[in-house]
């Protein structure tokens, strides 16, 4: 069985506003012609998408010190020192840990 690419499945969630495999795609290679890593062009494409037509999205630490090129570590302590500052300016909706292996990683909601 084919597993499915991260383009194609934002191109499933997004399709009912029109946006295709192809623009995603589109838009994921400048990205990453522009110097993104693969995995930091889908994050920063979820991001805008679900910013844009207001449909939740949920990242990781990992996603968001990709993005940022922070540490996990040191999103993670940003986000512990500032939740309250973070959820009031509507930048976090929701922050819950996950157990991963053993170990805890925040979720984050955009």
């Amino acid at each position: 069985m084919r597993s499915v690419s991260a383009e194609e499945r934002l191109a499933k969630k997004y399709e009912k506003f029109g946006i295709s495999f192809r623009n995603i795609t589109r838009v994921v290679n400048s990205l990453v012609a522009e110097g993104l890593s693969h995995k930091a062009a889908i994050v920063t494409v979820r991001m805008e998408l679900g910013n844009h037509f207001n449909v939740p999205e949920y990242f990781t630490a990992d996603e968001i010190a990709e993005i940022t090129g922070s540490t996990t570590d040191q999103v993670i302590e940003y986000v512990n020192e500032h939740t309250d500052d973070l959820l009031k300016s509507g930048i976090i909706a929701e922050i819950k840990s996950t157990p991963h292996l053993g170990q805890s990683k925040g979720e984050l909601l955009s």
